[in-house]
């Protein structure tokens, strides 16, 4: 990066410094108050050689004006939100960081003691980047380092309309950073809650007249299951873009009746490969293709492959291939609907194997689903004595409902749709979405 890049931000923040740039519950920041930040951050990083510098923050003023001002001067920046000291302290080692910045700090640079210059992380370019870790893996998360092209272009900036964006994906997600980067890049007004809840959501897209919507379906369920979309004012919102897991159509058809002027768009993306341009069959339906002339992708044996531009060269911590070929096998499960629109109907990870048949997760969900009574499924594997793994489902039903019937139902829509083996031999009932701290399903 140069300072002509860092001068383009600044001068992007001052053309628009009376315009809202970040709102939460509680505090909401302009464009000026954002320009000047980054200024004081990038003065305090002047002389110094470029180092790696975690961020302990969320969606801040002074989170982000550092993010900025590190990678317009070849930081190497490690957001991280958690105030678990163990996940910092793990994040620090893996990313060898040399400095970082908090609000324990007063969000000043700080020499982290008895650490190296980062040079023995191998997958670290010289160049500006930020560090991300894998989420929903068991064991140690995987680090890796992706370059973020953040040089504005005329078209970037051009924006016509006041743009509110909701902002729930986390500040160390790639897509939350996505969204940030791009929202920035149109001088949005980006709403983004501290308590990532569905009903502070909502009061925040009523308040704040929020026309973008990037979510997670179980985020999206967690609303619905809440009672949010009968209770709040969405006029405003005119699409909805949502990734991270699969939508079960179920849950995709009762939003756009509760939404009736929201368009709904699938996104795709990974951490290793960064956020790949897609359209959407409909605005009701789940199937996608990649639309995007940078981007290859291919199906090998169901598997989705892809090869980008921004794909990283490997990971940081572990010896582990990320790249074959040139390809990263994505591990999502896919089906065509022709030779260009596909979906995803699950995880490789998440199949469950009854005795040598393959049954996907997807499937019950989606037929389980189908019954009004139920609001989520998930299905899962349990040991089976016999066939190895059986399957179960975990089901949060609509409030009220006779569990006893709905049970019965359950297995008999099961025993007359799916072949033997796929029907559930346990069935739990639920009050509350079981999620990560992504929101995205926890099986």
């Amino acid at each position: 990066m140069t300072n002509l890049v860092l001068n383009a931000w600044i001068s992007l923040f001052d053309k628009n410094k009376e315009s809202f740039f970040l709102s939460n519950e509680k505090l909401s920041w302009t464009y000026g108050d954002l320009m000047i930040a980054t200024q004081e951050c990038s003065a305090e990083l002047q002389g110094l050689k470029p180092g790696i510098c975690l961020v302990e923050s969320d969606y801040t003023l002074k989170g982000v004006a550092w993010l900025i001002a590190g990678l317009c001067s070849d930081w190497i920046m490690v957001p991280v939100v958690s105030k678990n000291d163990d996940i910092i302290n793990t994040r620090i080692e893996i990313s060898a960081a040399t400095h970082k910045v908090s609000e324990h700090s007063n969000w000043h640079l700080r020499v982290i003691p008895n650490q190296s210059d980062g040079s023995k992380n191998g997958n670290v370019d010289s160049k500006s980047g930020i560090v991300l870790f894998s989420s929903g893996s068991t064991g140690q998360p995987k680090a890796m380092c992706k370059n973020f092209d953040i040089v504005l272009e005329e078209s970037d900036i051009t924006n016509k309309k006041p743009l509110n964006m909701g902002l729930l994906l986390l500040f160390d997600h790639i897509g939350g950073l996505n969204t940030l980067i791009s929202g920035m890049k149109k001088a949005a007004h980006l709403v983004a809650p501290i308590e990532r809840n569905p009903r502070i959501m909502a009061e925040l897209i009523e308040k704040h007249s929020v026309r973008v919507l990037p979510c997670s379906p179980t985020f999206l369920n967690m609303m619905y299951l809440d009672g949010i979309f009968e209770d709040f004012n969405f006029s405003s919102l005119r699409l909805v873009t949502y990734g991270t897991e699969r939508m079960p159509e179920g849950l995709l058809s009762r939003l756009s009746e509760y939404l009736p002027r929201t368009k709904f768009l699938q996104t795709f993306g990974t951490s290793e490969t960064g956020i790949v341009k897609t359209k959407s069959f409909s605005s009701s339906s789940t199937f996608l293709t990649i639309d995007d002339p940078t981007v290859d992708w291919k199906v090998v044996n169901n598997e989705l492959w892809l090869k980008t531009k921004t794909q990283i060269s490997g990971y940081m911590n572990v010896s582990e291939q990320a790249i074959n070929d040139g390809w990263f096998k994505t591990g999502d499960l896919i089906e065509m609907l022709d030779s260009t629109y596909f979906k995803i109907i699950g995880r490789k990870k998440e199949v469950i194997n009854v005795g040598g048949e393959k049954v996907l997760p997807a499937e019950i969900e989606d037929l389980v689903m189908t019954l009004k009574q139920v609001v989520d499924c998930t299905a899962f594997s349990i040991p089976n004595g016999i066939t190895g793994q059986a399957v179960g489902v975990r089901i949060v039903p609509e409030i009220g409902v006779d569990l006893k019937i709905l049970k019965k139902e359950i297995r008999l829509i099961s025993r007359k749709h799916l072949e033997s083996f796929k029907v559930p031999v346990k069935i739990m009932f639920e009050s509350d979405l079981k999620h990560t701290d992504r929101f995205k399903k926890e099986r």
